[in-house]
Formats: structure tokens, C-alpha cells, sequence
């Protein structure tokens, strides 16, 4: 939330404002929804966006695989995923542009004990 400090000073961000999810973070949070979805094929996502007042969580993002090509609504709040459900006319997710989604990194291997 975003406060005044004073007449004809700038807006100053409050401590406590939440920054959407981007990079490794968003990448993490889209797999993890992805595999919850159970959707199959190459997984895409949409733009991260804030909530609206009737949605929970701080943000929502949609994905979606190419085989079918169901659509889900992610929402997100406190860097967590809260909810992957289908996709509903509030969500926006029929109308969003979808670019490919990095696949998840490779689980480590660990060195056999000796």
C-alpha cells in the first residue's frame, strides 16, 4: 500500500506491500500448480496480475498444457500457491496470452555413500 508523507511529497511504498511472483520464484510456483492440475503436455503461463476483490490471495496467473487444453486459474498470496482450480469467467483466463513455461529443473543427484 502506498502512502503519502507529506503535501507535495512522493508516495512512499509501505514495508509491507507485496511484490508479485517473477524469475525462479514464479517458475517454481507455475510447476507446482502444474503438476496439482495434472495437466500434461508443454505447460504455458499467463501474465501474473493482482486479484480482484473477490478472488483469494494477492495475484493470480493462469496455466495451461496443450493436451487438452484446459485452462487454470493460480492463485497466489504470500509467495504460496493458495488455490489451482479450473478456470472461471472472473479469473480472465480464456482472454490471457500464454507463453511457454521453463520445465523444472532435474533433481539432484546425490554421490552414492560409501
Amino acid at each position: 500500500m502506498a502512502e503519502k508523507t507529506g503535501p507535495g511529497q512522493p508516495v512512499a511504498e509501505a514495508p509491507d506491500a507485496r511484490l508479485p511472483p517473477e524469475g525462479d520464484k514464479l517458475t517454481a510456483l507455475a510447476n507446482s500448480a502444474f503438476a496439482s492440475a495434472k495437466l500434461t503436455g508443454t505447460p504455458a503461463i499467463s501474465a501474473v496480475r493482482p486479484t480482484h476483490d473477490n478472488q483469494w490471495g494477492d495475484y493470480v496467473f493462469c496455466i495451461t498444457g496443450t493436451v487438452p487444453a484446459a485452462k487454470y486459474a493460480v492463485l497466489v498470496g504470500h509467495d504460496k500457491v493458495l488455490e489451482v482450480r479450473s478456470s472461471i469467467f472472473v479469473d480472465g483466463c480464456e482472454q490471457e496470452t500464454y507463453q511457454p513455461l521453463a520445465p523444472p529443473p532435474p533433481p539432484r543427484k546425490t554421490a552414492p555413500r560409501r
